[in-house]
């Protein structure tokens, strides 16, 4: 027993020594990039920097080899290995490329990598390496430059949006009235209402004009992304108006205010509706409604018809005046001394219409008629006067006074009306005095 247990330990030192002697497992591993680090079964083995990594202590049979790297698709392999086996693998990693997608507000900006343009945004990029940090320009024309750093780490999705910042102003233009011409820089932009884009910065000249209106100027200072709104009250040009009428020198009254005798021209009218009336004695008012558009000049003609009649007075006694309106118009008189009716005044330049006609005669009671004159027409206004009593004469004599209405005189004798239709004859030689009552 002691034999056979000294036999098997010699053969299990012999077996070992025999082990001992046989070369171990190994395996070379080469890659790019430098970086690329190398895992054996879970436990790294170190990196390629120095351009091969070893791995001695391999058991025999199957393992798993992986290798990763910085920006680069990782590798994984099983391979198997025998005892004293040498193997050797040789690694080219691919390298991982990101996913990046520029968006811009506005879009359409220009984006540039390294001074190059790449595209416009939108932009979607899917071959730049990952694990990198990288810079872009944007650029659009009104809008202030835009530079943006990104980074890329594995295939993670970097989506990068950017509000642009204006570099010029936005102005939105309106006008009461509408539809005026604007000018920017003296550039014609549009009709109000209008927004205007890309106004460049600094100071700029806005005008505004529309027909019939003044123009309207404005300056003002842009500055970058500046948004504003322009309101322009348009003022109407003045208007000209030139009045005549046949026959001239009738009054002129724009909206009831006198404003002189034609042939006039009216200047610096507002522009709208205005009432024109034009008076003229013995003719009749005109008026009219003008609607004057900005800047018009017209010229407003107007003919008149006569509204003068006139009236033939005739009264009986003559010698009466005659009042039109209570306005002294003429006395009534005769040709032939004896007559007992007058002959025909006439009173020309009568306003057609109903007018006042009075009769006035010492004496006679005063007599006043409703007459209604037409145009171009005579209307006659005959009076017969009715005496009254009114003493004119005072007679002296030694037997009294006596007052009343002097009827005749002679050289022998001077009758009186005494009383209403009773008379006396006072004798020449028996009057003392003969005195006249003044009359009123």
């Amino acid at each position: 027993m002691r034999r056979r247990l000294i036999l098997l330990s010699a053969f299990a030192a012999f077996a070992a020594a025999f082990a001992a002697s046989q070369p171990p497992a190994r395996l070379d591993v080469t890659a790019r990039p430098e970086t690329t680090r190398v895992v054996v079964d879970g436990v790294s083995r170190g990196t390629v920097a120095t351009g091969v990594v070893n791995v001695f202590d391999l058991k025999p049979g199957r393992h798993l080899l992986h290798l990763e790297a910085p920006g680069c698709r990782a590798v994984d392999e099983f391979f198997t290995i025998g005892e004293s086996e040498f193997i050797r693998r040789d690694f080219e990693l691919v390298r991982e490329c990101g996913l990046l997608l520029v968006r811009s507000d506005p879009a359409g900006a220009e984006v540039k990598q390294g001074g190059t343009s790449i595209g416009t945004t939108p932009l979607l990029l899917t071959t730049l390496p990952t694990d990198e940090t990288y810079a872009f320009d944007l650029s659009m024309p009104g809008y202030q430059p835009r530079r943006i750093d990104v980074a890329l780490v594995g295939r993670r999705p970097v989506v990068r949006e950017e509000k642009l910042t204006l570099d010029s102003g936005v102005l939105t233009v309106t006008s009461e009235p509408a539809g005026a011409e604007v000018l920017l820089n003296g550039i014609s932009r549009g009709r109000t209402p209008v927004t205007l884009d890309n106004v460049p910065k600094g100071s700029v000249s806005l005008e505004l004009r529309l027909d019939g209106y003044g123009a309207e100027k404005r300056e003002l200072r842009v500055t970058p992304g500046m948004s504003d709104t322009l309101a322009f009250a348009l003022r109407g040009l003045p208007c000209s108006v030139k009045v005549v009428s046949t026959p001239e020198n009738a009054r002129v009254l724009l909206d009831d205010d006198y404003k002189g005798k034609t042939p006039l021209e009216l200047k610096d009218v507002s522009p709208g509706l205005h009432t024109l009336r034009l008076e003229l004695p013995g003719f009749a008012t005109q008026a009219r409604t003008l609607t004057l558009s900005n800047g018009s000049s017209t010229t407003e003609e107007f003919s008149f018809e006569s509204i003068l009649g006139r009236i033939e007075v005739v009264t009986t006694p003559p010698g009466a005046k005659i009042f039109l309106d209570g306005k002294p118009v003429g006395t009534t008189l005769t040709k032939t001394i004896a007559a007992n009716k007058s002959d025909t005044l006439t009173v020309d330049k009568v306003e057609a219409g109903e007018h006042t006609v009075t009769a006035n005669l010492y004496g006679y009671r005063e007599m006043s008629r409703k007459i209604t004159v037409e145009a171009k027409k005579a209307v006659s206004a005959t009076f017969k006067l009715k005496r009254v009593f009114t003493p004119d004469t005072t007679i002296v004599t030694p037997s009294g006074t006596y007052s009343g209405v002097l009827v005749t005189s002679t050289a022998d004798f001077i009758r009186l009306e005494v009383k209403e239709g009773v008379t006396r004859d006072f004798r020449r030689e028996s009057i003392r005095e003969v005195k006249p009552i003044e009359q009123p």
